[in-house]
């Protein structure tokens, strides 16, 4: 699921969830081809929030609607009671 791509209202970030791999089969939130980190797979919805935060900071727009929908889906994403992810030890 993308949460924002590249044009989409003006964004000038591609944040979508990756479905997971072997070593972390909770998946991820992931800021493709970022312009600001090296780091650019997220294991927590706050993480994510942080991150576009310092895309914000940094003059890059980010869409209204993409915090209010990565929050909205956060449960989803990231199931607390999935001992697999590391997610679920950050909260």
């Amino acid at each position: 699921m993308s949460y924002a791509r590249f044009g989409w209202d003006g964004s000038e970030v591609y944040v979508f969830k990756c479905v997971g791999d072997r070593e972390h089969p909770g998946g991820w939130l992931e800021c493709c081809s970022c312009s600001l980190a090296p780091a650019y797979q997220y294991f927590s919805t706050v993480a994510m929030v942080d991150h576009l935060r310092e895309h914000t900071a940094a003059g890059q727009h980010v869409p209204a609607d993409v915090v209010p929908a990565l929050l909205a889906d956060d449960a989803e994403n990231f199931p607390p009671a999935d001992p697999r992810h590391p997610a679920s030890k950050e909260r």
